[in-house]
């Protein structure tokens, strides 16, 4: 997470939830929390889901923000 989004996770909890991803709550350095998705088949795939979420948060949806890479992948 450090070398890919610039967070340094302290504290990493697996939520038992999901189909699709499994999911994480991360901790960092600060005392921020993050909500962390891992992709288990081929992100493109998800792509569609990542984007519509972005859309709806634009738009107002209490959605998490989708955070970019620090290259914006």
């Amino acid at each position: 997470m450090a070398r890919s989004y610039g967070v340094r996770a302290v504290e990493v909890t697996e939520i038992r939830a999901g189909t699709v991803t499994i999911n994480f709550r991360v901790v960092d350095d600060s005392g921020c929390r993050w909500f962390a998705k891992v992709y288990r088949g081929e992100l493109e795939r998800e792509r569609a889901a990542i984007e519509l979420a972005e859309f709806a948060r634009q738009g107002g949806v209490p959605v998490p923000e989708v955070r970019r890479t620090l290259d914006g992948s």
